[in-house]
């Protein structure tokens, strides 16, 4: 597409991108598009909306989606780290305001009105914070004993944790915190404190079962595998109709029965309509998403872009375990989306700078503008 001695920013961008990311992210949101024509129209019909809904919005989010991915990729660390603060300033400020003037969902306040459209900040708080805590790892690592980063970081994870307790997202609130794990961990932190901030865990988690009714409610509900569990058994029984190859596009019935079926639920229309080598197709191109970017920033020479790699990388992995463990009734349901294949407009904006980043951060070096 470009010469190599193009010196034009997308052409310098062209020579230094992961093209084989590039690819394989393009692959996935290309069959997220085509899974929107088969499992959101029955949605759309059953709530009196047009067929094509969902599927138009879907469109819609997706233009600005990869706008994003390309912007973002076009910048170096140094522009990275600046996005990121700013971003994530302006992302706090928003998320305090999510309880008190958001809009409540199932008894939850996860979404705020911004000229007449709705968005759910925390999505874009992770990447943002993935970013702020390799960079706060990184100056300690520069500055050993003389930069609190490990200190500012648990200071802000601690409040991003009680922002979503408020809302209250639980889902979210693990997501975070486990991808923060995974960046200690990669930071090199010595493992007594690794295993002192692990056997916190079940100390934090005993008062939000006890003080959040709808936690303890989907515990319940998972164990003794009744009422809520309605959705998992279609999805199961959905996956198992569709045997190896499937019932056919479009021939599914799950989508009726199950109200998130295009989002939550969007694995077992993929299992009931194209069956379950389909479904490992995907499985297998998340995988060769993370397994290709991971082998990227390990080897990066900047312990920044270690980091923070590690960090999104961590909260896309849970995010897709979360959706298909969900699906297949391995956990308790969780609003969670498939990444770039489940419709979600605030989803996907996330998703992509996320994405973005990533590409950022495994570009040749040389394009990047500093090793820190």
């Amino acid at each position: 597409m470009f010469a190599r001695n193009d010196r034009s920013v997308f052409g310098q961008w062209w020579w230094s991108v992961d093209r084989g990311l590039l690819l394989i992210l393009l692959t996935i949101i290309a069959i997220g598009v085509i899974l929107s024509f088969s499992a959101s129209p029955a949605l759309a019909v059953q709530l009196g909306l047009s067929r094509f809904y969902f599927i138009k919005r879907h469109l819609l989010y997706l233009v600005p989606s990869l706008c994003v991915i390309v912007g973002v990729s076009l910048c170096n660390y140094v522009q990275i780290r600046k996005l990121g603060f700013v971003l994530l300033v302006l992302a706090s400020i928003l998320l305090m305001l999510t309880p008190f003037w958001g809009a409540e969902i199932k008894g939850a306040k996860r979404w705020i009105n911004l000229g007449g459209v709705s968005i759910q900040i925390s999505e874009f708080v992770k990447p943002l914070f993935a970013v702020m805590t390799g960079w706060l790892l990184a100056k300690q690592q520069q500055n050993p004993g003389r930069y609190p980063g490990l200190a500012l970081s648990i200071g802000l994870l601690l409040f991003l944790i009680t922002c979503f307790m408020l809302q209250p997202d639980l889902g979210m609130t693990v997501v975070l915190v486990g991808s923060w794990f995974v960046q200690l961990f990669v930071a090199g932190l010595p493992y007594i404190w690794i295993a002192v901030l692990l056997g916190l865990i079940p100390v934090v988690f005993l008062p939000v079962y006890l003080l959040f009714p709808h936690v303890s409610y989907r515990i319940h509900m998972f164990l003794s595998k009744q009422d809520e569990q309605y959705q998992v058994m279609k999805s199961l029984q959905a996956i198992a109709k569709g045997g190896l190859t499937g019932v056919g596009p479009g021939e599914g019935i799950v989508k009726k029965y199950v109200p998130d079926a295009h989002a939550d639920f969007i694995f077992a229309v993929i299992g009931e309509e194209f069956g379950i080598i389909f479904c490992m197709i995907i499985i297998a191109l998340y995988m060769s998403f993370l397994i290709r970017s991971s082998m990227r920033i390990m080897s990066a020479q900047s312990f920044f872009a270690m980091i923070t790699g590690s960090g999104l990388l961590a909260q896309l992995s849970m995010q897709t375990l979360i959706n298909i463990s969900s699906s297949l009734g391995m956990i308790p349901t969780k609003g969670m989306t498939l990444p770039f294949i489940s419709y979600g407009g605030s989803s996907l904006l996330a998703l992509a700078l996320s994405c973005g980043i990533l590409l950022s951060l495994t570009k040749k070096e040389t394009f990047n503008g500093g090793l820190l």
